[in-house]
């Protein structure tokens, strides 16, 4: 990015010019075309409001879950399984250290 900063800045100021007005418009096109889209389903929600209503009421009847709930799902359950992992791990180092008898080092003669 720096580089292609660097390269702009050594153009002539007609050339920088250009690729202002054309960065502020592609930029300018962008939003308003996000705004548009917004505005019109925005205003035909407004015009039509039992259509939206009855689209709402199907969308609540739905029983899938949202993909936050799912996600919350899946990470408590990776929660339980690693709580479960680590448990058994401890478990067996008890009974690991239970089952071993003491033995006698080796002497150095």
């Amino acid at each position: 990015m720096k580089r292609v900063i660097h390269k702009i800045k050594q153009q002539p100021i007609h050339i920088r010019e250009t690729i202002v007005w054309t960065s502020a418009v592609i930029v300018f096109l962008f939003v308003g075309t996000i705004w548009f889209v917004d505005f019109q389903e925005d205003t035909y929600a407004l015009l039509n409001p039992r259509e939206v209503q009855e689209q709402d009421t199907v969308v609540a009847e739905n029983d899938d879950p949202s993909p936050f709930s799912a996600l919350l799902s899946s990470v408590g359950g990776l929660k339980d399984q690693i709580s479960d992992f680590f448990s058994k791990i401890k478990d067996q180092e008890v009974e690991t250290q239970e089952e071993r008898a003491p033995q006698s080092l080796p002497l150095s003669d």
